[in-house]
């Protein structure tokens, strides 16, 4: 019975993304295709798929997913792309997206959040290595604090 644990581990710890990445680029945008429930259905800026990715474990340097996104083209990938506010937005499923537009989506308030280590479950070939250990992710916050009482 010892021998279930491990077993159960490695079944949580290897999920994949729908196929494999060719390019730094690709593995970021198969990444926020990979966004769990209804998210890729909605518009996103690139401030809030950052945000998303953060969450979800991901520690992105600073421009690596807007350079990544800049590569989008409307139509491509099954992405939409609109401008709204002075601002880009991105619907990864753009196909099927639930809002016609940033604009129509903004009336209906907030959109869901995603779980914290959400991407640790994933295997990267190339972002791998931004990738949060639940202990950095302890700490982070222990130190945050510690920096916040002084």
């Amino acid at each position: 019975s010892s021998a279930a644990p491990p077993a159960a581990t490695s079944l949580a710890a290897t999920r994949s993304l729908d196929r494999q990445a060719k390019t730094l680029n690709d593995e970021l945008l198969l990444t926020v295709e990979a966004l769990p429930r209804f998210l890729p259905l909605h518009w996103h800026t690139v401030k809030d798929l950052e945000k998303l990715l953060k969450e979800g474990g991901l520690d992105l340097p600073d421009k690596l997913l807007s350079n990544a996104l800049r590569s989008v083209k409307d139509g491509e990938r099954g992405w939409s792309k609109n401008k709204f506010s002075n601002k880009i937005y991105f619907c990864p499923g753009g196909n099927n997206k639930i809002f016609d537009s940033p604009k129509l989506q903004k009336r209906e308030g907030p959109i869901q959040i995603i779980d914290d280590g959400y991407y640790t479950q994933f295997e990267f070939k190339f972002i791998g290595k931004y990738l949060k250990s639940s202990d950095d992710t302890a700490a982070g916050a222990a130190s945050s604090l510690l920096t916040t009482s002084t």
